[in-house]
């Protein structure tokens, strides 16, 4: 919304008729339109600067900053900087999908759960944690193309993650994943 300064009247002219207003009057009209001009133009400055992105250098930013609709002054998952991991607790079988990136998955039931890494869901450099608090094993199989090792182990196998089981599973290539932590086979 730019702001346009308008008047509705025409400046009278001097000496045009016994009702006009005056030179006088019109002298001062003309310096109200200037700074109604000035103020436009640093108004439509201000409202340019308010809605434009962040620089990508210099200045100085302050407050916090969220990747979502955080509560003011809580760590939430939503927070920029590390936080913590996110818990999501399940009792089935799961394939994961893109919004695991970043959680823990925590199985909670007792009963053997297959858990899958589909092909090209989730981008190089994800990394999804692994809980299994539950009493049986959880098989961690490979989608089609995606292949799973073990650090120190060159074989590419689906995998085992035993009850207690505290793992993560790093996706290093394209659809080239690591599994390490406490627990896996």
């Amino acid at each position: 919304m730019a702001f346009t300064p308008t008047t509705q009247n025409v400046q009278p002219v001097v000496g045009g008729s016994a009702d006009t207003w005056g030179g006088v009057l019109n002298a001062r009209l003309g310096e109200i339109y200037v700074d109604f001009q000035s103020l436009a133009t640093q108004f439509n400055t201000t409202q340019a600067l308010a809605t434009a992105a962040l620089p990508k250098a210099g200045g100085t930013m302050t407050g916090p900053i969220a990747l979502g609709d955080p509560t003011p002054n809580t760590a939430g998952s939503n927070d920029a900087g590390f936080r913590g991991v996110p818990m999501v607790a399940i009792d089935a079988d799961r394939t994961f999908v893109a919004a695991d990136n970043g959680k823990c998955i925590r199985l909670t039931g007792s009963t053997a759960r297959n858990w899958t890494v589909p092909p090209s869901v989730l981008p190089v450099g994800a990394v999804i944690v692994l809980r299994n608090a539950g009493t049986q094993n959880i098989s961690l199989l490979r989608g089609v193309g995606v292949s799973i090792r073990l650090p120190g182990i060159a074989t590419d196998a689906n995998r085992t993650i035993v009850p207690q089981a505290w793992v993560s599973i790093t996706q290093e290539d394209v659809n080239q994943w690591v599994l390490s932590g406490i627990g896996a086979s």
